[in-house]
């Protein structure tokens, strides 16, 4: 019996249950912040009390884990490795984003450190939207691709509304990682079954 798509799967949910829980953990260990009004960035900023943990803890841990599943369902389904390549730069964002901590307030533009946190943030971003729209180029991804389309364009556009401040930064910030990573669990989902 090949372990291969249940462990992928596995790593998929992993993946998404880690994006949601490490904000939820530290954002309440963070004095004075707001789901709704700061980043996910923000908890990682340089001179955060929290801020070398959830870098180096979480968001590495969750690029990794999102990188795991990505190396399996390549391995499971080869044909579809520019899906999986875009969904990389997901990883790449976490990963990226952890060693290179912004500025307080997560501004546009600030030290190196941020410009390279804001580099890898839209590589998160782009790719995201990129693979939820190049599913359409492919039979195999059908039967979500329509929705997944429409996904694509609903990340891009949580993007422009997170690049600069305003009170619902975070509120738009979540939006987009809430469907960036319940496209991780669908793609894990349809991987799974192609394994299977």
């Amino acid at each position: 019996m090949n372990l291969l798509p249940t462990l992928a799967l596995i790593l998929a949910v992993l993946s998404s249950l880690l994006a949601a829980a490490v904000p939820m953990y530290y954002g309440s260990r963070k004095p004075g912040y707001s789901h709704l009004r700061h980043t996910i960035s923000e908890l990682g900023e340089v001179g955060s009390p929290v801020g070398e943990s959830v870098s180096h803890l979480g968001f590495i841990a969750i690029g990794i884990s999102l990188w795991l599943f990505l190396i399996i369902a390549t391995n499971l389904l080869p044909h579809q490795s520019d899906v999986f390549f875009m969904l990389s730069l997901v990883g790449a964002g976490y990963v990226g984003g952890g060693i290179f901590r912004c500025d307080p307030e997560a501004p546009f533009i600030g030290s190196w450190s941020t410009t390279l946190h804001n580099i890898f943030g839209v590589l998160e971003y782009a790719g995201a939207a990129g693979a939820f729209l190049t599913l359409k180029r492919s039979e195999f991804w059908s039967p979500l691709s329509e929705v997944m389309s429409y996904a694509g364009g609903i990340v891009f556009f949580c993007f422009a509304g997170i690049s600069f401040p305003h009170p619902f930064r975070g509120l738009i910030q979540r939006i987009a990682e809430t469907i960036i990573f319940g496209g991780v669990v669908l793609i894990g989902v349809w991987v799974y079954r192609a394994g299977a």
